[in-house]
């Protein structure tokens, strides 16, 4: 075993430990195994290729098994797409496919086969794009042009032309756009290593350093970057509010494939499914496998970035493994292929983190080892956070409120199930002896952290269905004097103060917050079923106060309160 593969083996084992954990705190255990099984499976693709044989004999051939399980495989799955796919759905993303669309819907023929989600498709074809040409691409050629006729003039293109088939049908312009950044980086390091090997007067760093520039004044100024990526309002919503969310979970994450139910109920406070995933790669990783999970991929992520000495020219696995892994992040900044749209992209989320901890095979030259200050700096972060979360009250305040969360969300949510309870207030009132436990651990962290706002939050909200509103009030103003943005604290808060009796301020808080999910009429429906008359009342008159136009209290004289 290489020196390089070592040093992937530590950061694969603890994302292999927290998908463990995160299935093991799951409310929902059957979701939570059928994602830890796509999970290790990608662990068991990482250590399948990176200890795959580069050749093998058979029957007296040289067969190059590892170029040809990567050319094969993205095109095998654009086939699979394009076949299984319901080609007669519209899809608004981009127009000029539509009659591509329908002339593959007049000849679809329908096959009983699980359907792969578009957006996973795109995502998985984006990133495997640069490891199918370098698998399939010729070994030799002295001029680029002779290396491209000898690849166009072989079948192997058309295994290349099938991946853009299907990456193009998939619609999805994030990916596109992050394959197109990615290769673009890519030569733009080409032309700088090669005006820094011509002696010109541009060096390296001022050539990245206009080329950054560039690209930054170009998005900044461009209307239409932020649709080309999917960056919508409500897409900021859903990471806004799952950042708040992942607090409330920090160190453990909410369980494996468990986001759906703890994400309407505690960041949207709505009863019904309403998102599957945080269209974020790095928040559904914290999420779903903790703090442990989140720190392991950016570990992954650091060693496959990071150089490791003098070397001969990088070998075209080596560049076309990095170009993969660049896809994976910034595509992974506006969506999640991997962890989204079912988790099954989990299997192949390692696969570029593999190649790379190969590239001691493919070196044109001897190449040395990672160097000691590599992992030197790797176990120093691990220490140096080990020590953060021990001895910083903030994190003994937030494991605190975690374990609260964990136990409120499996006492609730393991009960709760719409139309039999109509909203999760009424499982609070039926099953309060089973809440005493997260109650305790919310009290806890607040003596460690008063300004603990998960635990205030969260220790309001119970207070609220338990009609304990003066108690709930003084929380939820600790929590909002702490993080006002969050949409989950301004409306819990709101409702504190118009329940007792402040309807103005409530409605300035609730008119500066997204209301499209109808959270309100749920909040009145819940109490005009305890038969609370005036409390009722007094939350009608804020929420139509909220919804007109006017006013101009402000709910910063009840801080503290």
């Amino acid at each position: 075993m290489s020196a390089c593969r070592r040093l992937f083996d530590v950061p694969v084992g603890l994302h292999a430990t927290s998908a463990l954990l995160g299935a093991l705190v799951a409310h929902d255990t059957r979701a939570a195994g059928l994602k830890l099984v796509f999970v290790w499976g990608g662990v068991g693709v990482f250590w399948a290729l990176s200890r795959l044989p580069s050749h093998i004999g058979w029957r007296g051939r040289d067969v190059p098994l590892l170029r040809l399980v990567i050319g094969l495989a993205p095109a095998l799955v654009s086939g699979y797409f394009l076949l299984t796919n319901d080609w007669s759905q519209p899809v608004a993303k981009v127009s000029w496919l539509e009659p591509v669309r329908q002339w593959l819907a007049q000849r679809q023929v329908t096959l009983p086969l699980p359907r792969l989600h578009p957006n996973l498709v795109g995502g998985l074809l984006a990133t495997w794009l640069p490891l199918q040409v370098a698998a399939l691409g010729p070994r030799s050629g002295r001029r680029g042009r002779v290396a491209f006729e000898r690849l166009a003039g072989s079948p192997r293109i058309l295994l290349i032309v099938a991946t853009c088939v299907g990456l193009l049908l998939s619609s999805l312009r994030g990916a596109w756009l992050a394959l197109a950044v990615s290769v673009g980086v890519w030569l733009w390091w080409q032309l700088s290593e090669r005006l820094s090997a011509q002696r010109s007067w541009l060096d390296t760093r001022a050539v990245w350093a206009a080329g950054l520039l560039l690209f930054a004044l170009v998005t900044m100024s461009s209307s239409w970057a932020p649709g080309l990526v999917g960056i919508r309002p409500d897409r900021v919503l859903v990471w806004r509010t799952s950042w708040a969310l992942a607090w409330d979970y920090f160190f453990t994450g909410l369980g494996l494939g468990n986001f759906t139910m703890p994400y309407s109920s505690y960041a949207l406070l709505i009863h019904v499914p309403h998102t599957t995933h945080a269209h974020n790669l790095f928040l559904d990783l914290w999420l779903e496998q903790g703090m442990i999970g989140l720190l392991a991929f950016a570990w992954l992520l650091f060693l496959g970035f990071a150089p490791r000495g003098p070397s001969a020219h990088p070998t075209r696995w080596r560049i076309a493994a990095l170009v993969a892994l660049l896809v994976v992040t910034l595509n992974g900044l506006v969506d999640d292929v991997y962890y989204g749209y079912g988790g099954q992209g989990a299997v192949l989320l390692l696969v570029p983190l593999a190649l790379l901890s190969r590239r001691g095979e493919h070196a044109t030259s001897p190449r040395p080892g990672p160097g000691r200050g590599l992992r030197v700096a790797s176990w120093s972060a691990v220490v140096g956070l080990l020590m953060i979360t021990a001895f910083w009250p903030a994190s003994r305040a937030l494991a605190w409120s975690n374990l609260g969360a964990l136990q409120q969300t499996h006492v609730e949510l393991s009960t709760y199930h719409w139309p039999e309870w109509p909203v999760q207030d009424a499982v609070r009132r039926a099953r309060e002896h089973s809440l005493v436990g997260a109650v305790g651990h919310y009290r806890a962290a607040l003596e460690v952290d008063p300004g603990c706002v998960s635990a205030n939050r969260r220790l309001g909200q119970i207070e609220l269905s338990l009609g304990e509103y003066d108690e709930a009030r003084r929380h939820l103003a600790t929590a909002y004097a702490v993080a006002p943005s969050q949409p989950a604290t301004r409306q819990l808060f709101g409702e504190s103060l118009a329940l007792t009796g402040n309807i103005e301020w409530a409605a300035d808080l609730w008119r500066t917050m997204p209301l499209e999910q109808d959270q309100l009429a749920i909040r009145q429906y819940w109490y005009t079923r305890t038969g609370d008359a005036r409390r009722a009342q007094w939350l009608k008159g804020a929420i139509a106060l909220a919804l007109s136009r006017g006013g101009s209290a402000t709910p910063a004289g009840m801080i503290g309160q």
